[in-house]
């Protein structure tokens, strides 16, 4: 999603597509402090803020997304890169 030039486009068509009463499940880098360059959609989503999820939650929320499950993990490895904190999403 950090990477997303749209990320409200992607998220509208995941949306669209899921069944009824079906889970997305997102990870994210939490706070992202990944380049902008790169991270394009950290500052649409909030990801760069260190506000415990609050204004992504809120984000989703507004487009229609029922939060199911925030969890933030700090210090975990994921593949052989590490990475400082996630937002779990379901």
């Amino acid at each position: 999603m950090e990477h997303a030039l749209y990320p409200k486009k992607v998220l509208l068509e995941f949306k669209r597509i899921l069944k009824k009463d079906g889970i997305l499940k997102l990870v994210l880098p939490y706070p992202d402090q990944g380049p902008i360059d790169a991270h394009v959609a950290k500052i649409e989503l909030g990801t760069n803020r260190l506000d415990k999820g609050k204004f992504f939650t809120e984000y989703l929320s507004n487009l229609g997304f029922k939060i199911l499950n925030l969890i933030t993990i700090g210090k975990m490895k994921f593949g052989l890169l590490p990475q400082k904190n996630r937002i779990y999403l379901q």
